[in-house]
């Protein structure tokens, strides 16, 4: 029994001096990981969402998608690298993914957006190997944070002495989760 044990313990060992020494990522980097993974990953959500108000969005698309939800009115968005004219776009119903769905108009100004959609990708300060990935609903009143959901990524790199170069991430998230689940979780 401890003959097994030992053998076990010593075939582990090997294990990890082996992949600390073919990946360039370093422990701390892993542990770091597994925090993230643990603590941070997934959906928060820190305050209700009001119904029929405005919501801000990039780019055209964005804005289709967020206007079909229903608790939306209207979505504003700028056609191209967010700057003037902006524009209205308001869900009329029938194929979500036909443009002939939606009406669009000049925004009209007298109408304020409560809500915007914030997304992107991010290296974690000090640790190259991690990525972070986000989406954030911010109240435009308030400029916090209404629900947040983020995911990491860590990148696993095989050193130069092998054959050919090799990598492989690892990615933790909420499973079944991305934009149109979260907002309908609301």
């Amino acid at each position: 029994m401890k003959r097994c044990l030992y053998s076990t313990l010593a075939i582990l060992s090997i294990c990890i001096i082996a992949f600390v020494s073919i990946f360039e990522t370093t422990m701390s980097e892993g542990m770091k990981y597994a925090n993230l993974c643990y603590f941070k990953s997934g959906v928060f959500i820190n305050d209700g969402i009001e119904n029929n108000v405005g919501w801000r969005a990039e780019n055209k698309f964005i804005a289709m998608f967020i206007a079909n939800l229903k608790s939306v009115d209207f979505v504003r968005f700028s056609d191209v690298n967010n700057e003037e004219p902006e524009y209205d776009l308001i869900y009329l119903g029938g194929d979500k993914n036909k443009i002939s769905s939606y009406y669009i108009d000049e925004a009209d100004v007298s109408r304020n957006t409560v809500y915007r959609i914030v997304d992107g990708i991010s290296k974690v300060e000090n640790y190259e190997s991690i990525r972070k990935s986000y989406i954030e609903v911010v109240d435009d009143r308030s400029e916090k944070e209404v629900l947040g959901y983020y995911k990491y990524e860590i990148s696993f790199v095989v050193r130069d002495a092998f054959p050919s170069w090799l990598s492989f991430n690892m990615v933790c998230e909420e499973a079944g989760f991305n934009l149109e689940n979260i907002l309908r979780r609301l």
